[in-house]
């Protein structure tokens, strides 16, 4: 995601990086949201927590993230097939889902996972 950033800045994607864009958000929806959303430093941050999750540290954060990502693509895949939302926007299901998983409020889940953004997914409507 940084080295995305510092080839895209926070313009307009050419067409090539468009495809490279598709199959991130594929394999981890919401990524783009986090790309367009963080700031630089916030990226620079996720990416040393990552790495020091490879000798244990894991943050709670960053399971969190990981199952966001998780729930993200089978609402996604679920809407591909055709099964109806319950309640709308797949964010607000993801993190209504992810609050009652983790015991967490969906709005401390939201803020730690997008701090740069609004305080928590909305409805439409």
């Amino acid at each position: 995601m940084l080295a995305l950033r510092r080839v895209l800045g926070r313009g307009t994607p050419s067409i090539p990086h468009r495809d490279l864009l598709r199959s991130l958000a594929a394999d981890y929806p919401g990524a783009l949201r986090e790309l367009e959303q963080l700031t630089t430093v916030e990226i620079e941050e996720r990416l040393r927590a990552c790495h020091a999750a490879r000798s244990g540290l894991v943050p709670e954060w960053l399971l969190w993230t990981a199952r966001y990502h998780a729930r993200m693509r089978a609402l996604m895949a679920d809407k591909r097939a055709g099964v109806p939302s319950a309640n709308g926007r797949m964010n607000v299901v993801a993190f209504q889902a992810l609050a009652a998983e983790l015991g967490v409020p969906a709005e401390m889940i939201w803020q730690r996972l997008f701090p740069s953004i609004s305080p928590r997914p909305h409805r439409r409507g």
